[in-house]
């Protein structure tokens, strides 16, 4: 069975609680490393600059962070270049977001922002490029529902 490695470990500590939980229970199924939690100002400035992030309001920015990068684990060099792996965990961790939020052990007052389908429309990869300009495979960030509306 899949576990966090330490520096994984030490990455969910800056998340909120419910997002350490879904985290905790997706790694017992599928492998990936979380990448970045919080990020200071200086850090996401610089990510803005290398074109790696369109935003200097980011969700990585708050403490407890409300979003997280992660990549699938293992990888290869190739891999960074190839979107299914990517776009495999990223459904893989919404869906179990979804059912344990309907069952009741997350609440239910958010939903998840994938970086690969911006705007939640369902669409990604070849069917998306007239619907989204930047593709941030590894990244998810927590809406809350008033910020939907």
């Amino acid at each position: 069975m899949p576990s966090f490695g330490k520096r994984s470990s030490r990455r969910l500590e800056d998340l909120p609680p419910h997002l350490t939980s879904l985290l905790l229970e997706c790694i017992h199924y599928v492998d990936f490393s979380i990448l970045e939690t919080h990020r200071s100002p200086e850090r996401q400035e610089r990510l803005v600059s290398l074109g790696r992030s369109m935003t200097m309001n980011s969700k990585h920015l708050s403490l407890p962070a409300q979003a997280f990068d992660f990549c699938p684990w293992p990888m290869t060099k190739q891999d960074w270049t190839l979107p299914d792996r990517f776009i495999g965990t990223a459904h893989y961790i919404l869906a179990v977001n979804a059912q344990m939020q309907k069952d009741g052990r997350l609440p239910a007052t958010y939903h998840l922002r994938w970086g690969g389908d911006w705007d939640s429309d369902g669409l990604y990869g070849r069917a998306h490029k007239a619907d989204q300009t930047f593709d941030d495979l590894g990244h998810i960030e927590m809406v809350l529902h008033a910020e939907r509306a």
